[in-house]
């Protein structure tokens, strides 16, 4: 049920169709699923005891959350940052709509109000005018980790996936590995290696190897950087022209809601280390 205060019945029941279609761009985005609503079916009520008017189409079967996706939306942003400051949560929040339908669309231009909007605040206070050297820092304090989590975690299902079953290993052995993963101690690629002489899993194991050893925080600021820089760009194309690069476009459409996650992940994680902080200040943490 929605709750709605506005003397014309129409403009009520509009109001309440695109705030239920907000939260439905959250629950879809969490989920992974595509619910609807359709916005001619309804009952409408002055006390919520009768139902003086309605319209109602009872096509299509109900959809029911099961345990496991009920546990997603507990686990949502709101609580996740319930200890981070009140000014923190203020900016972030007001800003939660236009994260979601980014998301939805996976558009550059819609990407790119996000961030720039979330941003201007601190763009204003501080000395930077580029959103994208802003967001860039954001990522590079995670970068290693992150490759690392992603490369460890496709070896490990590498090995489980291997049909043929050419490397044995225990149950529990691939527990500990994933455990390893999740808590960011490093999976042990030697023993690893001593299982098995797949061409692949030395392949994998090898640039493991190297990502732990090297620093690549130039590399990983100039990709940043050149992602961006095509995400302005694409940006730029669509409010002036209308038109899209189809192919850029396309490749910004799937790394783009990546980046995005790990830029918001980061900010979180240092809002709530830093309780006290607005969210101009946690931005300036991640400055050089």
């Amino acid at each position: 049920m929605v709750k709605i205060k506005f003397h014309s019945k129409l403009i009520g029941q509009r109001d309440a169709v695109q705030r239920i279609k907000r939260a439905l761009l959250y629950l879809n985005n969490s989920l992974g699923i595509n619910a609807q609503i359709k916005p001619y079916s309804f009952f409408h009520t002055p006390n919520f005891k009768i139902s003086p008017g309605h319209r109602w189409d009872r096509s299509g079967e109900d959809y029911r959350l099961n345990d496991y996706e009920l546990e997603r939306l507990e686990q949502n942003i709101f609580t996740r940052l319930k200890n981070s400051s009140i000014a923190f949560q203020k900016h972030f929040f007001k800003n939660e709509f236009l994260y979601e339908y980014a998301l939805s669309t996976s558009k550059s231009s819609d990407i790119w109000l996000y961030l720039e909007t979330l941003l201007k605040t601190y763009i204003k206070e501080s000395s930077s005018t580029r959103i994208d050297e802003i967001i860039s820092e954001v990522l590079l304090s995670s970068s290693r980790k992150d490759n690392l989590d992603v490369l460890e975690l496709y070896l490990i299902n590498s090995i489980t996936n291997d049909r043929k079953q050419k490397i044995k290993i225990e149950r529990k052995e691939y527990s500990r590995y994933f455990d390893m993963i999740k808590n960011h101690e490093g999976i042990p690629i030697e023993e690893i290696e001593t299982l098995t002489n797949h061409r692949f899993i030395h392949f994998l194991t090898a640039k493991i190897r190297s990502i732990r050893s090297t620093d690549n925080t130039q590399s990983y600021n100039t990709y940043f950087l050149e992602v961006l820089s095509d995400l302005k760009a694409q940006r730029n194309s669509f409010v002036h022209t209308g038109v899209n690069q189809n192919k850029s476009s396309i490749a910004l459409s799937y790394l783009m809601p990546d980046i995005l996650i790990r830029f918001r992940r980061n900010i979180q994680d240092k809002a709530i280390e830093s309780e006290n902080l607005n969210f101009n200040q946690v931005v300036s943490l991640f400055r050089k």
